[in-house]
């Protein structure tokens, strides 16, 4: 699972709202605030993607491991909001 699918199952009823970008952006920044030496982030997640984007299913023989991703979701954007968490990340191992 996803962390926004985790997300929307678990706090918006399996809905994608404000209120789910809200809870999402949060646990991001705690994840990326940890003064460990090394965050490993699923790129689904960096991207903010549901369920849908999901890489396997544990227990499922079959399907596993057919997404992929796109080049025109690699926007500045996306590198924007993924330098941020280095930076954030960074701030916080250095304090």
């Amino acid at each position: 699972q996803t962390l926004m699918g985790f997300v929307e199952t678990r706090f918006t009823g399996g809905q994608a709202t404000d209120e789910s970008h809200q809870i999402f952006n949060h646990l991001m920044e705690q994840v990326v605030s940890t003064s460990n030496a090394v965050v490993i982030l699923p790129l689904q997640d960096v991207l903010g993607l549901s369920d849908d984007a999901r890489m396997n299913i544990p227990g499922k023989a079959e399907g596993n491991w057919s997404w992929q991703v796109k080049k025109d979701i690699l926007t500045p954007q996306v590198v924007q909001k993924l330098q941020r968490f280095v930076e954030l990340h960074q701030s916080k191992r250095n304090a």
